[in-house]
């Protein structure tokens, strides 16, 4: 597998932080300390994205090379190839919601992240159907 950096996808999550429906679920990430990956290969992973904590001892390695991370959220090819802009948008959301404001990882059991499931349907991460772009939805407050 390879690993390489997106930057771009920051700037997607920046987008969504700053959404109006979204902020408030997202408000408490620092993206500086998120790194955003793409496995490039396109080899059979079982997910299409993980949010992963950094912890020691990569976190001190990292350090030591300049790099100060607390997540890595990597984005697999093999289920990425050929999606919409949409599709990384909620793929990345979904990540990103895994951060919890307490800095612990938050994990879901079968159901999906409710307000995704709401906008998006069950069957968002198959990418056939047409996607909302999440960055446009109206302010729910549950």
């Amino acid at each position: 597998m390879i690993f390489k950096p997106r930057p771009e996808f920051r700037e997607i999550a920046r987008r969504l932080q700053e959404a109006p429906a979204l902020k408030w679920r997202l408000f408490h990430i620092n993206l500086d300390r998120v790194g955003f990956y793409y496995e490039e290969t396109c080899e059979k992973s079982k997910c299409a994205a993980e949010c992963l904590p950094v912890i020691e001892p990569w976190k001190s390695v990292l350090a030591d090379c300049g790099i100060f991370l607390d997540w890595l959220i990597v984005v697999y090819g093999y289920h990425a190839e050929g999606k919409s802009r949409e599709w990384l948008q909620i793929v990345l959301y979904h990540e990103l919601r895994h951060i919890g404001i307490d800095g612990r990882r938050v994990e879901h059991s079968v159901e999906e992240f409710d307000d995704i499931l709401q906008h998006c349907g069950l069957m968002w991460a198959a990418g056939r159907e047409p996607l909302p772009d999440i960055c446009r939805l109206k302010l729910e407050i549950e």
